[in-house]
């Protein structure tokens, strides 16, 4: 009891320190009629096929070592270890490459390490402010590690990440630290919900000049109809949708939903859309994915239309 009493604490604790670093942030409108205000944007893309696919604004878990870097407290439910290594790229030689492992530790909690790396491709046509020939040169990366604990038993768990951040864009260099903070509670074995808050961290200098990072805060609702009462993820036959809403600083608020088939055990089939608020409904933003496991090995395809 004392633990639990502890444990809701530390809560409470990182829940107002989150609130006192948010109110040192200035929100656009709903619109994000101000948006572009932040650095370091490459930490709010997704480092999977299967978050890719998925709308991440709608549930951004996907109950894997990728949730390290972004909703940690999911992988207080593992019971082995886990690991994944993803690749995303976009046209124009857009690579992001992520690394990550969660090691979960009997009455202890589940520790968790990452790191994502977000590099830029060549330009062929690049020219510099007096229309020579430019190369330019960018790479941002992220380290960090994690810790997260079951509060209620299968009920209710939180995590914690941290992150040292880099940026070397043309030559300029920037470097700070950051800091996740999530909750997630299932009251019956075929709802969950979740609540984060990402980003929390000191202003970037990019030469002199000050700049936030993208502080994030979101919540989403996931229904599991099928779901089987004694395990968080299911293996046979199922389906499930969600939906979420997030704002992140200065952009407009972001609402989602996912819908996810498994026709049979080792397939997965999963869509997602996401709108922003203002804005007028179109394509972008849809998704779509494949996933394969079988026994303790997995693959995931993930493809989004975003312009």
């Amino acid at each position: 009891m004392r633990k639990f009493q502890c444990n809701v604490l530390i809560i409470f604790y990182l829940l107002a320190l989150s609130s006192l670093q948010a109110k040192n942030i200035k929100f656009t409108d709903w619109k994000g009629d101000y948006s572009g205000q932040t650095v370091f944007n490459f930490l709010t893309i997704p480092v999977s096929a299967n978050q890719l696919s998925r709308s991440m604004t709608a549930f951004p878990l996907s109950m894997d070592a990728t949730d390290v870097s972004l909703t940690s407290s999911s992988t207080a439910f593992f019971d082995t270890y886990r690991f994944a290594l993803t690749h995303i790229e976009w046209l124009l030689g857009l690579r992001k490459q992520y690394l990550g492992a969660c090691f979960p530790i009997l009455d202890r909690g589940t520790f968790g390490f990452y790191s994502q790396i977000f590099s830029l491709g060549g330009f062929k046509y690049a020219r510099d402010i007096d229309e020579y020939k430019s190369d330019p040169k960018a790479v941002e990366m992220a380290f960090g590690m994690s810790y997260a604990r079951q509060l209620i038993y299968q009920k209710l768990s939180f995590g914690i990440t941290s992150s040292y951040i880099e940026s070397r864009l043309a030559g300029d260099d920037a470097r700070a630290f950051n800091c996740a903070f999530d909750i997630m509670y299932r009251p019956v074995y075929w709802f969950n919900t979740v609540i984060y808050t990402r980003n929390i961290g000191n202003d970037v200098k990019y030469n002199e000049t000050p700049e936030k990072q993208p502080f994030q805060t979101g919540l989403s609702f996931l229904i599991v109809p099928f779901s089987r009462m004694d395990s968080i993820n299911p293996d046979r036959f199922d389906l499930s949708f969600a939906i979420g809403v997030q704002k992140t600083i200065d952009s407009p608020l972001q609402f989602g939903s996912t819908f996810e088939l498994k026709p049979i055990e080792p397939l997965s089939i999963r869509t997602g859309y996401e709108h922003y608020s203002g804005h007028a409904f179109n394509i972008g933003g849809i998704s779509a994915g494949l996933g394969f496991d079988v026994k303790q090995y997995g693959i995931d395809l993930g493809w989004k239309f975003q312009s």
